[in-house]
């Protein structure tokens, strides 16, 4: 029913769709450097940020269901110099063959489990991931519903990109909102010289206080929860909820 395009998946695309994107990196990495310990990141993509934390001395590895971007990241990592453990498997069926103190979740993957089934199944396989009080940090974007409302229906400029070679191309995105399912279901038209290709997007929206019942209710205690990558109160302006949770005492399997 909903869905995330293949295209989505192509590391070219991802890259250049995706270069502004920095601040999370230097959040994650700060964070995981203060905490120490394993790390792992669940849907890490093509190593956006995996690569970066393992080059600032994290110990960390990345999981992935998509093939294709694991095979990136590998490639990016030994093009780098490190030696990064990738592993393709989707995350509601990973069994780990180690615990870590500290699981990460960037870029808003959350978003991508559309069911209270698999959002539970989630929440208990990164249990099964972490240390006793180990930390889950992750991030998704703050829904503002008036915004949406506004722009339901209409295409708009999202951004232009540049490939790495050279070809420049303009992304634009028009959007509806699923309000049974709490699903934002964006459509992006990819603009590149002759070519057009249509990519769908579709968000699984959290409302703060949801998040909140939802992570006391699968076994974990938040620490801090942010507006932004840069420490700042989650107001009704934020753009990011970006969450710091510890899991609770004999949670931990």
């Amino acid at each position: 029913m909903f869905e995330v395009s293949e295209l989505m998946y192509t590391a070219s695309f991802y890259d250049a769709s995706n270069a502004k994107r920095v601040d999370d990196i230097r959040f994650y990495r700060d964070f995981c450097l203060q905490k120490g310990g394993r790390v792992l990141e669940v849907c890490c993509g093509n190593g956006r940020v995996t690569i970066p934390l393992k080059a600032a001395g994290v110990d960390i590895s990345g999981i992935d269901r998509s093939a294709s971007m694991i095979d990136s990241a590998k490639q990016k990592a030994a093009k780098s110099g490190l030696d990064v453990s990738f592993c393709k498997a989707d995350l509601l069926h990973f069994q780990p063959s180690k615990l870590y103190n500290i699981v990460i979740m960037p870029f808003h993957s959350l978003q991508y489990f559309y069911s209270l089934e698999d959002e539970v199944r989630a929440f208990s396989a990164i249990t099964s991931c972490l240390e006793p009080a180990g930390y889950f940090v992750f991030d998704v974007f703050h829904p503002k519903i008036h915004r949406i409302a506004e722009n339901e229906g209409k295409e708009r400029l999202l951004r232009h990109f540049t490939l790495q070679n050279h070809r420049k191309g303009n992304i634009y995105e028009s959007l509806h909102y699923d309000r049974i399912n709490q699903v934002l279901c964006a459509k992006w038209r990819v603009e590149q010289l002759e070519e057009t290709q249509w990519i769908e997007l579709d968000s699984r929206c959290y409302f703060p206080m949801e998040m909140r019942w939802l992570l006391q209710s699968n076994g974990f205690s938040i620490e801090q929860v942010y507006g932004d990558f840069h420490g700042s109160q989650l107001t009704d302006d934020s753009s990011e909820q970006v969450y710091v949770c510890r899991i609770k005492e004999n949670q931990a399997i």
